[in-house]
């Protein structure tokens, strides 16, 4: 049976901290668990034991070289995947696991047929609070607001300083050996985050990897980086407003009142508890359908040119309409309705634009509903709609989350089958 490797009593008992260059003394909090496919290994002792691409971290463990990459949201930390994360663990502990063995050529067989030696895939988990959030909130301090572009350097710093502690040798510290497949999970405000990352950034750490690969992205109900919440909500109080765009259930005072909680939270010069500045996400990352994404995070061959020729794999997971327009009503106390009618057309427009940065057979996710019993039709092109999942897809579906997670490694390790 397979076995997955987490803390035996409690997720919450592994926290670790970084220091990085751009933080000062201000601590980053993470974690940084180790799943594994493979009858030999023990919950919350062992690292798994991987002979194909395997490489020894500095208590002279051994991890497979894939790294999920899990970026927070605007709101919720990093514990918001805890869920999600037990799921994770009971899918690839799970007997049906068998199908995360990777096939391995070493020989032929007496009769000419390919003699197959069976290797367990691994991975590992990387999930952090950015300054500001959860667990890396300054102690008896003020969050001093921050650029959007300081959370793509503390990322930056975050894998420089994982792949530095737990993916080199004792006797190469400076040189970690292996193909590393990294894989970003990203929520939110975390999409938007992750894309400038990949297309902007180069950690020092990955230079000195003989390969670093960015094998899959999966995006979880996209920030809109481009949105426009004073022209995306009418004004009723404007002289060219048409009270017939209204739904049939609200009124013109609710969608003032709606409008005007709406830019409350959301417009882009609005402070947040976090003190992430969003001023200059729209500027950043300007569309949702450019720059394409690209597979190589670092350099090849020490120094060589990027090799940026092939696409990752993309899965993306969206709001269901009903469960969106719930929470939203849930959280405003105004008709759910609005949301639906002035938020959402712009998000499925969005999200769709999302699956067109990676070549289409490279695109995971289906136009469709993911999490119910009855598979119903989507109606939004290349986009996986999370039954019953808001916005906060891992906190309401982190089964779907999970399963969607273990199919990605799947494909990742080249071990997929329907």
């Amino acid at each position: 049976m397979a076995t997955a490797i987490l803390g035996e009593d409690s997720l919450s008992d592994d926290i670790k901290y970084a220091r990085l260059p751009s933080r000062g003394t201000q601590e980053i909090a993470y974690r940084f668990l180790n799943f594994a496919a493979g009858p030999n290994c023990r919950p919350g002792r062992d690292y798994p034991q991987v002979k194909r691409n395997g490489h020894h971290g500095e208590d002279g463990s051994t991890a497979e070289s894939m790294l999920l990459v899990f970026i927070n949201g605007l709101i919720l930390s990093m514990a918001s995947w805890n869920s999600m994360l037990h799921h994770l663990s009971d899918l690839s502990s799970s007997p049906g696991a068998v199908s995360t063995q990777i096939s391995s050529s070493i020989g032929q067989n007496t009769d000419g047929t390919q003699k197959l030696e069976r290797t367990p895939v691994a991975f590992s988990a990387l999930l952090y609070d950015r300054y500001g959030q959860g667990l890396s909130i300054p102690s008896g301090a003020k969050v001093d607001e921050h650029s959007f572009e300081s959370a793509v350097t503390e990322l930056q710093e975050l894998l420089d300083f994982v792949l530095g502690k737990y993916y080199t040798s004792a006797s190469e510290p400076r040189k970690v050996n292996g193909h590393l497949k990294v894989v970003l999970v990203s929520h939110s405000i975390g999409v938007p985050l992750a894309r400038l990352f990949v297309s902007t950034s180069v950690p020092s750490t990955l230079s000195r990897l003989s390969t670093v690969e960015l094998a899959a992205h999966i995006f979880l109900d996209s920030n809109i980086s481009t949105a426009d919440y004073a022209r995306l909500i009418p004004n009723p109080d404007a002289a060219s407003f048409d009270p017939e765009i209204l739904p049939p259930d609200a009124s013109a005072e609710q969608l003032r009142d709606w409008r005007a909680i709406m830019l409350g939270r959301f417009a882009p010069n609005v402070q947040n508890p976090e003190g992430l500045s969003r001023t200059r996400v729209a500027s950043l990352v300007p569309s949702a359908s450019e720059p394409k994404l690209r597979n190589h995070l670092g350099v090849e061959g020490g120094g060589g040119a990027r090799n940026t020729q092939t696409s990752p794999y993309l899965s993306v997971l969206g709001h269901h309409p009903a469960a969106f327009a719930a929470e939203s009503e849930r959280s405003t106390g105004l008709p759910g309705s609005l949301a639906l009618a002035f938020i959402q057309p712009e998000w499925e427009k969005y999200n769709s634009e999302l699956s067109s940065l990676v070549s289409g057979w490279k695109l995971l996710s289906k136009k469709g509903i993911v999490g119910a019993e009855d598979r119903e039709k989507g109606s939004q092109p290349g986009v996986s709609l999370v039954y019953g999942a808001g916005h906060f897809i891992q906190r309401d579906r982190p089964d779907v989350v999970a399963q969607e997670t273990f199919k990605m490694v799947q494909h990742v390790a080249g071990v997929f089958h329907e």
